[in-house]
């Protein structure tokens, strides 16, 4: 790619994302240019060009049964997709430079009242040495568990989202942390290796939560950020000479700050915070077994969040896939007045949400797959109810996602 191709490829970018079409909170006009920007590239770059473009879509359909949970409407909503364009250019072996630019839509799910149609994922300059040690410096993907840097890519992942526990569905598990990272894989004995992560820096947490108002029984639905200050973590992969089996274990740690929860007048305050996960992965050429365990505490309290889920699936003449999930997320010794207005100081557990789920996944030989998949949810996430531990019963809610993916 010339000078001025290079030019007027980028004009057309820039204007086709940040153009008033696509800030105005109409999707639809947003989709249509930036497609036919995807079908231009391969006309536009050359193979010998050190500037790579790629890019994924994943669209659905989903429906429940009776509550709002994740977007979901019982009306059905097709305002369910994952968009986004990557920039990578490789200026020599060692220096590289990424951004990555993404469109996502939730249905109707509170988190999207802090969302931008289109917003900046990723961007970092990334330095390689010769010792396997490689340095990340911007707007970096957090390495935490088993699917954190790829959340949003649909060919990659067994059910349309993640299990909400631990990766939660845009609140309080961020996908990026604003500073730096720095990796390096070790080979160990007899075909053992390690991969080393640390990362410290900023985030924000999304925050929702719905009451009810006391005057006339409205539902309000309330959205804020907290911001976590001072954070940092670490990611540990041992590989097993077993190829495709590995177990992770992840530390990170912060300070949280404003939003809903940690507001000086909040349920909580501002509070220190510990996590831990630990992972395990085995993915073999005709099935898998996935599972991740995480614990969050928080100072000055004995109030923790307990996080779990099991993936299991099988593939079958290589194009057809069977999976299985099932994932919980309970609540020890939860203070009563982070759930009512009774200043009590009663401690409650609680489970929060639990939910199974089975698909189906059909792979066409370009890449591209269809998922059908049904969940089965049983707990307090439902969008359309006040959140209340204490004052009402988990909800019962079945949904279906219908949705395609394809990647570039």
């Amino acid at each position: 790619m010339n000078v001025n191709q290079r030019k007027g490829f980028f004009c057309l970018l820039i204007t086709t994302l940040f153009s008033g079409r696509a800030r105005s909170g109409m999707p639809g006009k947003f989709i249509i240019p930036l497609l036919a920007v995807l079908l231009l590239l391969p006309t536009t770059l050359s193979a010998q060009s050190k500037l790579n473009i790629h890019g994924y879509l994943t669209q659905a359909y989903a429906i429940s049964d009776g509550n709002k949970i994740f977007g979901i409407s019982p009306h059905g909503t097709a305002d369910y997709r994952n968009l986004a364009l990557q920039f990578r250019y490789d200026a020599n072996l060692s220096n590289t430079i990424v951004f990555q630019f993404s469109h996502e839509r939730l249905g109707s799910c509170p988190i999207m009242l802090l969302k931008e149609d289109v917003e900046l994922d990723w961007g970092f300059f990334e330095h390689r040495f010769r010792n396997a040690i490689s340095l990340k410096v911007g707007k970096i993907q957090i390495p935490l568990g088993i699917y954190n840097e790829i959340r949003d890519v649909g060919v990659l992942l067994p059910f349309y989202r993640l299990p909400y526990s631990p990766y939660g569905e845009g609140n309080y598990m961020n996908e990026t942390i604003n500073g730096v990272a720095i990796s390096h894989t070790r080979s160990l004995f007899s075909d053992w290796s390690l991969e080393m992560n640390l990362y410290g820096g900023g985030w924000s947490w999304s925050e929702w939560y719905t009451y009810y108002n006391p005057f006339d029984g409205s539902l309000i639905v309330e959205v804020g950020e907290s911001d976590v200050e001072n954070g940092a973590g670490s990611q540990l992969w041992l590989n097993f000479p077993v190829e495709g089996l590995r177990m992770g274990l992840n530390g990170q740690f912060g300070h949280a700050s404003g939003g809903i929860l940690f507001k000086p007048d909040g349920w909580l305050g501002e509070r220190n915070f510990n996590s831990l996960t630990f992972s395990v992965d085995g993915s073999f050429s005709r099935f898998y077994v996935r599972s991740e365990y995480a614990r969050c505490g928080f100072s000055g309290t004995t109030f923790a969040v307990h996080l779990a889920y099991f993936q299991t699936g099988i593939i079958m003449r290589d194009h057809l896939e069977f999976n299985f999930q099932a994932e919980v997320a309970r609540g020890e010794d939860v203070p009563s007045e982070a759930l009512t207005s009774l200043k009590n100081y009663d401690k409650i557990d609680r489970e929060i949400n639990r939910d199974y789920a089975l698909g189906v996944n059909y792979s066409f030989s370009g890449g591209s797959l269809l998922r059908v998949e049904a969940h089965f949810n049983h707990g307090f996430l439902v969008e359309n109810k006040e959140f209340s531990l204490l004052c009402r019963d988990p909800s019962y809610t079945r949904y279906l996602i219908f949705s395609f993916a394809t990647s570039f």
